[in-house]
This record gives structure tokens, sequence and C-alpha cells, in this order.
């Protein structure tokens, strides 16, 4: 028998600190610093020295194991940091209305249940590189137009659609920082930062990926 995280959970660790996502209540936490301990104890193969109940966000598996901290590609390079074409007007002007799309339906429903795929086609989306570069020209400008300042889930998560609906492998990546903490978030296609710079998503570690 072992443990996993409850559906929707999902969590990482900086500097011997655990720190959680919970996607279905859109929220961040912590422990308290005895049930950090237990929990880095559990994680790193030692026995639960404490009912799985006592966490809420722990269940029982029929598998072995135990949780394991988000792992994704690391961001090796920004189409930001690179060369982009010149976005039309009608490029910019779309870019800003999907962010309008994406902000009233955050505010309607929780940002999961806003990630259910509606765009699958069938098909594997397949890296362009020219397609992907004119999606991130147009979302820069429009961002410079109407800032995005404290916006960044509103704007990867309405750069993540479009990507989506072009084709294009996109996941949207959550990430924090500790002392202080902070949270945010951007678009990235396997090592390739595609909303934001690389110097600045170095500085968080990713909690969770969709």
């Amino acid at each position: 028998m072992g443990f996993e995280l409850r559906d929707g959970v999902s969590f990482c660790v900086i500097d011997d600190t655990a720190i959680f996502l919970d996607m279905a209540a859109d929220r961040y936490f912590t422990l308290s610093r005895d049930a950090n301990l237990r929990f880095l104890a559990l994680v790193s193969g030692e026995t639960l020295a404490v009912a799985p109940d006592r966490f809420a966000f722990l269940q029982t598996s029929n598998r072995d194991g135990v949780p394991a901290p988000l792992m994704v590609a690391p961001p090796v390079r920004s189409l930001l940091d690179e060369g982009l074409p010149t976005p039309s007007v009608v490029q910019v002007v779309r870019a800003v209305a999907e962010q309008s799309t994406a902000a009233v339906m955050l505010r309607r429903r929780r940002l999961r249940h806003n990630l259910v795929d509606r765009f699958a086609t069938g098909r594997v989306p397949v890296w362009n590189e020219h397609d992907a570069k004119r999606i991130a020209s147009s979302f820069e400008a429009a961002g410079r137009l109407i800032g995005i300042t404290d916006r960044c889930l509103r704007f990867s998560f309405a750069m993540w659609r479009r990507m989506r609906r072009a084709g294009l492998p996109a996941t949207l990546v959550f990430g924090v920082t500790n002392r202080p903490f902070s949270a945010h978030c951007w678009v990235q296609s396997s090592g390739t930062v595609c909303s934001d710079r690389l110097e600045h998503v170095r500085w968080f570690t990713p909690i969770a990926a969709l």
C-alpha cells in the first residue's frame, strides 16, 4: 500500500518547505512545522508516522509509492528573448479580446473547470516555430497595451487557449517562490517559454503543469 495526493493537488519543495496547490479550491497552502517534517519524511521514503487522514490532501493507494514533487522540462529559452515578427493590428486586437474572454471565464468558474480541453481534435499537437512566434508577438503587444502586471493568470490562460486552438503543444505552468511567497504562471512548450522572459520564470519553482 502506498500514498498519493488527492485529485487536483500538487506540490513542490523549496528550502525544505513543501508548498501545495489545490487546484479545485484555487489556493496555495503550506503545513505546520511538524506536519511539514512528517510529509517530507514520507516523500523521502520513510514510514508515515501519522494517520493519512490527518493530511486532508493525502489518500491511500493500492499501488506502492509516495507522492513526488512536480517535474517539468526546465526552461532553456524564451520566444520573447528572440526576434519576433511584428504583429498586425488585427492580431493584436484579437489577443486583447482573448484576454478579456479569459478574464470573464476565470471570474465565472474555477480555473480547474476552465482547463477542460475543448480544442482536442484527435491530432497530436505539433510544434511550429513560425506560428508560435506569431502568437507570442501578438500577445506581447497586447500586454503592452492593456498591462499584465499581476495579471499573469489571465494572460497565460488566454495564450494557452490560443496555442491549443492553433494545434501547438502548450503547457500552462504554475510556479512559486518562498520567503517571501509569490506565485506566477506562464506558457511553456517543452523547454521553450512562450509568454514570459527566461530570466523571470527561472526565479520560480514549478508546482503544477496543465
